[in-house]
């Protein structure tokens, strides 16, 4: 998974889905957080390695491979989790996903 960047503060996540990155000083917000824990591992691999912290996962749609990593990364920094609120629903209860 590689980190590249479109402005000095703006980027994504090469992924199967792409992972998007605002970047405020060492902190970033994450636009979804890819398929499952293996993604959300790699994500949070590629931040340290930039020496970048996950502050806020904003997620664009409920569907897994948008939302997946979310649960690793929730267990493993502090992050804020957001989402529209039917979609927020479906992210916090997955097998009510259409």
């Amino acid at each position: 998974m590689k980190l590249n960047y479109i402005t000095q503060n703006i980027g994504y996540l090469e992924n199967r889905t792409k992972i998007g990155i605002i970047k405020f000083n060492n902190e970033v917000i994450l636009i979804d957080s890819g398929l499952d824990d293996s993604v959300g591992r790699k994500v949070l691999r590629v931040l340290e390695e930039e020496g970048l912290h996950p502050k806020a996962i904003i997620n664009t749609h409920a569907h897994a491979d948008h939302c997946g990593g979310n649960a690793y990364l929730k267990r493993n920094t502090e992050v804020e989790i957001y989402a529209p609120k039917v979609e927020a629903e479906m992210v916090n209860a997955p097998y009510i996903e259409p």
